[in-house]
């Protein structure tokens, strides 16, 4: 008999919960085969088999926690360790949470309440790190596109606007390190785009998207949508994008996340006035007022343009 444990899923990821067996005791499994699907804080990872051999016992269930090195699976095989032969992938399945019930009492409630997990989880924390530790200062205002041709890629446009406010006034993309008191003001913009998904908050980042045009900024935000998702893809964000007028909403107070310093938020377009809300919200421990307005303005500026 052979242990398998929980291998380590890279990013410093100490745990994983377990979302679907995709085997069971007595079954026969191949290398490679997929037995598991883990979900982590950042994605939804398939674990393979490492060798040949019959399941004997599955260590957990379904929404159960396991830490990196516990016990995962027991397998009879002729093999003396065990380590992962194949490579972990990552899914894009749609996790839909539990029904959240209402009971009468405040206390009865929580035995029918969803226990967060993954990524859902991992938005949590991300926004309690955010209040404890960022002190945030937002401003508005509206930019005038009347002079945009017809059917324009809003997003792209968007991108573009905030990458050339970065060159005018890079302060706001940048890390800050409050326990440190060190900053570091980056050249490149990796823009991390915040996506509403099922699961909870996502934001992918867009590396160098200052270097991109407007059909392949496209293409990469069409990859986010149908590409696994793997932790690469969240790291290295050095400023933040989202639009919250896909549905209704015009300004918004959007949170920094640690260790960048600024996110915008676009609104819905006012198709009357051509108007589109934006919302820029940044870290004035280390963002000055001014820093911050004369970002905004040259969004306006870029934005104003055919």
């Amino acid at each position: 008999m052979t242990i398998f444990h929980l291998p380590d899923l890279g990013e410093g990821l100490a745990e994983a919960t377990i979302h679907e067996w995709h085997v069971k005791t007595g079954d026969t499994v191949k290398t490679d085969q997929l037995m598991v699907s883990v979900e982590t804080a950042k994605a939804v990872v398939e674990v393979p088999s490492p060798y040949d051999g019959v399941i004997k016992q599955l260590f957990g269930k379904a929404g159960d926690v396991i830490k990196t090195g516990e016990a995962l699976i027991e397998i009879e095989t002729q093999s003396a360790t065990a380590t992962v032969a194949g490579k972990l992938e990552t899914s894009d399945i749609i996790l839909e949470p539990e029904t959240f019930t209402q009971a009468n009492t405040t206390s009865a409630w929580q035995s029918n309440a969803e226990k967060l997990s993954g990524i859902r989880l991992s938005m949590s924390q991300n926004m309690r790190r955010a209040a404890d530790e960022v002190v945030p200062a937002s401003i508005f205002d509206e930019a005038d596109i009347s002079a945009w041709p017809e059917k324009s890629d809003i997003t792209a446009r968007l991108i573009q606007a905030l990458c050339y406010a970065c060159q005018k006034e890079p302060e706001l993309n940048a890390w800050f390190d409050g326990r440190q008191q060190k900053r570091l003001i980056h050249k490149e913009v990796h823009l991390g785009l915040a996506l509403d998904t099922p699961q909870g908050l996502l934001v992918p980042v867009i590396k160098n998207a200052q270097t991109k045009s407007a059909s392949e900024l496209r293409d990469t935000i069409n990859q986010f949508k149908t590409t696994h998702l793997t932790p690469d893809h969240f790291q290295g964000g050095t400023i933040t994008l989202s639009n919250i007028g896909t549905m209704a909403g015009y300004f918004a107070t959007p949170v920094v996340l640690p260790p960048t310093v600024a996110i915008v938020a676009s609104g819905k377009i006012n198709k009357q006035t051509k108007k589109l809300p934006l919302s820029l919200t940044f870290d004035h421990r280390t963002v000055t007022g001014g820093e911050a307005s004369r970002f905004l303005g040259a969004m306006l500026e870029s934005l104003a343009k055919p």
